[in-house]
């Protein structure tokens, strides 16, 4: 299978056409700073589950120290199609904006996977809360 790996460029230039908002004291908003752009820039503090396309990890930023939520996709060795589908996952994530939806932070490509840095939530997800109270 050939190697598809345009992702690295479509992810940047996504963030390069990303739209930068403040909050009233002119500061960037909590989406737009620098929690990391590289695995080198977190920490895991451990796994939270696995799929069929990739790894969920509980991280710490080593720039801001907060905790965050790391989905790792494997796009190396998988079809253009499912490649597209990974893009197509972030593109959506940065555009929803609601206090009860997961913040989507930011998006990098390195070593064949794509690492997607998110919100974490204490309480676990949806699929979490509803199993508890059944």
């Amino acid at each position: 299978m050939q190697n598809h790996l345009p992702l690295r460029d479509e992810i940047k230039k996504a963030h390069k056409s990303r739209p930068m908002s403040q909050d009233e004291n002119g500061q960037k908003s909590n989406l737009e700073k620098n929690i990391g752009t590289c695995i080198a820039d977190f920490k895991t503090i451990s796994e939270l589950g696995r799929g069929a396309y990739g790894i969920v990890t509980k991280v710490t930023s080593k720039i801001d120290q907060q905790i965050y939520v790391m989905k790792k996709i494997n796009v190396k060795n998988v079809s253009p199609r499912k490649q597209a589908a990974a893009l197509k996952e972030v593109q959506i994530l940065r555009k929803l904006r609601h206090p009860n939806i997961i913040k989507y932070y930011t998006s990098f490509v390195e070593d064949g996977f794509m690492h997607i840095i998110m919100e974490y939530a204490e309480g676990g997800d949806l699929q979490m809360v509803i199993m508890n109270l059944l």
